[in-house]
């Protein structure tokens, strides 16, 4: 195809859907992978500014989640982004002990992405401080879920609780 064609055809692209657009703008016109990071924060967010409790949408965690697996953001964007996940369903359990029951496997779920995440992208002496701060978390962020958590912990990362 010419110069002309293939812009042409890129322009078609963009204009096909919003995930084609954000993938485009991720790929090619360098679009911060950090806005990912705000959305993921303002979306588990399990309080009001007033501190009532407010229900994560999990569907819109999970379409944010995906969108950045397909627009291939970095790596270390993505673990950023479980630790968010992992963190807001958490923590919407201890703060108001309980939610939907769907929270449960969804800190189940995200801790086991980010401690994956946490395997294949840092160096041996890098997992351990960050596992160590991980076990340090759950410690201070027990719950009724939390047998079922640390046996992921212990599983996934070889250490004791």
């Amino acid at each position: 195809m010419s110069q002309k064609e293939q812009e042409r055809l890129l322009k078609e692209i963009y204009g096909l859907s919003k995930e084609s657009k954000r993938f485009l703008d991720v790929r090619l016109s360098g679009l911060n992978e950090i806005n990912f990071i705000e959305e993921i924060t303002k979306a588990t967010r399990y309080s009001t500014p007033n501190g009532y409790p407010k229900d994560i949408e999990v569907r819109k965690v999970n379409s944010i989640l995906s969108n950045a697996k397909k627009c291939k953001v970095d790596p270390k964007i993505l673990e950023k982004m479980e630790l968010i996940a992992f963190k807001g369903y958490m923590g919407s359990l201890n703060d108001y002990g309980g939610g939907p029951e769907i929270y449960e496997s969804k800190v189940y779920d995200h801790l086991d992405n980010y401690l994956n995440l946490v395997i294949l992208n840092h160096s041996v002496e890098e997992q351990v401080t960050i596992f160590e701060n991980t076990k340090a978390y759950l410690y201070q962020n027990t719950n009724m879920y939390y047998d079922h958590i640390w046996e992921l912990f212990e599983e996934l990362t070889e250490m004791d609780i």
